[in-house]
């Protein structure tokens, strides 16, 4: 009646850049809310037997709340490490629909900034269970902002 193809009507312009926008904002959503929930889990570190402290007639794995025979570095860059993570996570999953672009640029950068400082610390403390248990997360941050590019 118009002479307007069905083609024309589905496939504009418009059609295909809201299409894609709300495909990157659905993927940002789902990195969000991965990057929040690997750095909220870094609470674990405190709970989970993962340190090496010399007992009386071998080494015993005790959590991060039981490590006493470290040095003083050691405990607190751990515990500072895992409370400054563990509140990013948290803060981040609160902050997940916030769309301001200074945020979204930086949330991302600064969950993987902390997960690299974690990793150090912990190969730094000769600590390599914890390394290996912060260093999978890294990993993991760093395979999907690749697949974001």
């Amino acid at each position: 009646m118009f002479s307007v193809s069905i083609d024309d009507l589905l496939s504009g312009e418009e059609l295909i850049t809201i299409a894609e926008n709300e495909s990157k904002e659905k993927t940002r959503s789902i990195r969000t809310t991965v990057f929040g929930v690997l750095d909220g889990m870094a609470a674990l570190i405190l709970f989970l037997p993962l340190f090496g402290q010399q007992g009386e007639t071998m080494i015993e794995m005790v959590p991060l709340l039981s490590l006493v025979k470290a040095s003083i570095f050691t405990r607190v860059s751990c515990f500072i490490w895992t409370a400054a993570t563990t509140l990013w996570g948290v803060l981040t999953l609160a902050l997940q629909s916030v769309q301001n672009p200074c945020w979204l640029k930086s949330s991302a950068s600064l969950s993987l900034m902390l997960s690299i400082l974690g990793t150090m610390v912990f190969v730094l403390s000769q600590q390599s269970y914890a390394a290996m248990l912060i260093f999978f997360p890294l990993l993991l941050k760093g395979i999907l902002l690749i697949k974001r590019a």
